[in-house]
This record gives C-alpha cells, sequence and structure tokens, in this order.
C-alpha cells in the first residue's frame, strides 16, 4: 500500500506539507520619532500568498520586554485569504496605531502597524530578533517540537503518493533526528454539509510512536474533548491503533498490528449531527465507502463495539467547540507523525510508554515508522459533491466526488 516511487510534492495537490521554517516570510522595522519620549516603530509583514494555505501565520505573539510582570502580544489573526483580518493588541502597556489594517497582492500578504515601545533602551535590532524567533515559532505545532524546534524542519517531509492526487506518505528517519512531520490540508469543510470522509491507509513499523494517520481538526479548537476533533485513527497511547476524539466520545481500539496493518476508514455524519468512525476491508466496501454503522440514538452509538462514535444527544457535533455561534464551523484534514522531544497537553498524554519499547515522554529512536493515506473521499449534502468553504483552493475538488 506504499507508494513504489515519490516525487516532490506538487504545489497542487490538497494536501500541503507545512514549510519547515520561514526564511521567505520578510519582516521590516523602522524607527519612526518618538512619542512622549517613547521610541516609536512601524513593523511590516510580507507573507507569501503560499503560506497561508498552510494557515502557519494565523497568530504571532510578541513578548518584547517584561516590565512588572505585564508584557505586549501583537498578534495577527484571521489571515486567510478571502477573509478578512485585522491586528489586534490583548494586552497592557501596547500602543497599536488605530490605522493598522491589512493589505494584500496577488503574491503576498501583509500587515503594517505602528507601535510604541516604553523603554527607550529597546532598540529596534532587539525586537526584530524577538520577532524572528516568535515568527519561527509560529509554524511549529502546539502538540509537537521536534529536535530542533519546529515541525518537518530536519531534512525530511511528508511526499504525496505516485499517481494519487489526495495521498500522502509520512517516515521517520531516525538518523536525522527527533522529527515532527505533518501535512495539512488547505481545503475547508463546512460541517454543516459534510456527510462523509473515506480513505485508504497503511502502517508499517510504529510500535511505540504516536500518529495520526488522517485527522479532521476544527478551525476554532477549545474544550479538549469537547471540542469537535475527529481522529479517525491515532496511535494515542502509543501501543495500538485507535479511533477518538481528542479524549470526547466514545472510543475504540482496532485490532491492527502496528507493524504492518491497512484498510480502509469511513467518517461519517448523520442528519442529527452524530459522527461515527468505521474500519472496514476493501471488500467490504460499499458505493466506495465503509458499512453504515447501525445504532438507534446517541446511547446506543456510544457504546458499540465495532465503531467509534461522537455525540451528546443533544446538538452532537454542532454542539463542540469546533461549531459555537463566534466559530466559522469548518474542519480540515491534517496526516502527521508526531516523534518530537516536548508538546502540548496532547504530547503529555499520548507519548505512553510501551514496555520493552519506549519510555514515557521518550521519542522512539529505534524505529523508521512509516503511514500512507490514499483515494481520499469527502462527500457534501446528499452524498454529493462537497462545495467546500470560502477561501479553498480549486483543486479541492480532487477530494470529492464529480
Amino acid at each position: 500500500m506504499f507508494p513504489s516511487s515519490l516525487s516532490p510534492l506538487s504545489s497542487k495537490v490538497p494536501i500541503q506539507i507545512v514549510p519547515p521554517k520561514t526564511p521567505t516570510v520578510t519582516y521590516f522595522l523602522s524607527e519612526d520619532g518618538a512619542e512622549d519620549g517613547f521610541k516609536k516603530y512601524v513593523c511590516t509583514f510580507f507573507i507569501p500568498r503560499s503560506l497561508l494555505s498552510y494557515r502557519a501565520c494565523c497568530e504571532l505573539t510578541l513578548h518584547p520586554i517584561s516590565t512588572g510582570g505585564s508584557y505586549y502580544e501583537l498578534k495577527l489573526v484571521n489571515n486567510r485569504p478571502n477573509v478578512e483580518s485585522s491586528v489586534v493588541s490583548s494586552v497592557v502597556d501596547l500602543s497599536l496605531d488605530d490605522s493598522a489594517s491589512p493589505k494584500d497582492d496577488d503574491t503576498f500578504y501583509y500587515v503594517e502597524t505602528t507601535f510604541v515601545s516604553p523603554k527607550p533602551d529597546f532598540t529596534a535590532g532587539k525586537l526584530l530578533r524577538v520577532l524572528k524567533e516568535r515568527i519561527r515559532s509560529g509554524l511549529s505545532s502546539f502538540s509537537c517540537k521536534s529536535s530542533a524546534g519546529a515541525t518537518n524542519d530536519l531534512g525530511s517531509a511528508p511526499l504525496p503518493c505516485s499517481g494519487d492526487p489526495t495521498g500522502v506518505y509520512i517516515s521517520l528517519d531516525p538518523s536525522l533526528g527527533s522529527e515532527c512531520l505533518v501535512a495539512k490540508s488547505a481545503c475547508l469543510i463546512p460541517m454543516a454539509t459534510f456527510t462523509s470522509l473515506t480513505y485508504r491507509y497503511a502502517i508499517s513499523s510504529c510500535a511505540g510512536v504516536w500518529a495520526a494517520p488522517l485527522w479532521m481538526t476544527p478551525d476554532t479548537w477549545q474544550w479538549g474533548g469537547g471540542s469537535g476533533e475527529i481522529d479517525s485513527l491515532e496511535f494515542c497511547p502509543r501501543d495500538g491503533v485507535n479511533m477518538n476524539f481528542a479524549g470526547g466520545g466514545h472510543q475504540i481500539t482496532l485490532d491492527d498490528d502496528m507493524d504492518e496493518a491497512g484498510g480502509y476508514v469511513t467518517v461519517r455524519k448523520d442528519a442529527d449531527g452524530i459522527v461515527t468512525s468505521l474500519r472496514c476491508d476493501e471488500g467490504d466496501l460499499v458505493d466506495g465507502m465503509c458499512p453504515e454503522p447501525s445504532y438507534s440514538g446517541c446511547d446506543e452509538c456510544m457504546s458499540s463495539p465495532s465503531f467509534a462514535c461522537f455525540c451528546d444527544g443533544q446538538s452532537n457535533i454542532y454542539g463542540s467547540g469546533g461549531c459555537q455561534p463566534d466559530t466559522d464551523c469548518m474542519w480540515t484534514l491534517v496526516s502527521d507523525i508526531w516523534n518530537g522531544v516536548s508538546g502540548d497537553d496532547g504530547y503529555d498524554g499520548c507519548m505512553t510508554a510501551v514496555e520493552g519499547v519506549v519510555e514515557k515522554g521518550e521519542p522512539n529512536m529505534k524505529t523508521e515508522c512509516s503511514i500512507s493515506v490514499e483515494k481520499i473521499e469527502v462527500r457534501g449534502e446528499g452524498g454529493g459533491k462537497m462545495v467546500w468553504g470560502d477561501g479553498s483552493p480549486e483543486y479541492c475538488d480532487l477530494l470529492t466526488v464529480q
């Protein structure tokens, strides 16, 4: 099931690689006189439009100095193409010019804003050094930091599957260090019209590795197990292949052998917003999907031994953190192997010990774990073509029925 030949990732495929570093994100800082004895700076970010599809720079946090325990943040938010953006300050003592606004052209998306440093000795050079580090860390993942500090930054990265523009292949190379490898989609899935996701997967030599061959993350991630995250396959804990929902819903563990396994998965959302995940073999496919699970309601769904389920008996997925009134209720696809040295609460919870293989919290440096997902198909209303969210590239149609 693994690709027989691999080629450099095309810019016209739906699953994209998060850039490892930020050499093409440029930022200019200029001193613009003084205001009431404080130095005034104009900061401009130039971000290539190609990076926006990765959502790599959705939020940049600036901590230039600390005074009496207070610090400053500069945030760039909602910077997806075709979505109105803004620059905001959420902290004390940072003056942002009211005229700060985003602009764009065919190549760059940029923001220019003016702020005042309350310390005359805080030079532009010092601030620029901080900005560089914060922008670089903005491209890493909260879940995983490699031995170099970010993702896809050790000379290896996800690759496309030969002959399948929807597929992605990820493999560890322990000789490079502790890797965090991730591929993300730029295709926005409106949960209101989503009905199913089906794909073929393959796993090799992954015992003791935290990975997720394919999962769906809401644009707005909040509330932990109630976030609406759909982990259709995840090796968390690291001793099995699981279908879960970031700690929420009803999780099941598959019989798959982590050393060599494969099959198909279908994620469905029914008319009431109940979400299920079911694994099957190729011979079980019906209309290109795994058979539809049978349940009479949320209670029965949440007790099935054969499929995973997310529901609450009320609003179900529509009541999750990703679908609140102040969110866009959009989800996207992600594929990753997290074998880094640190991360967030997810890292702490999923980097479990596997007896005789790896200790808790330690990357597994003894395996070349490989995962692949192919034949990805997302269906919209009535099981038909998905109408993607605003700002999704045209090539997203490769991921849906025609």
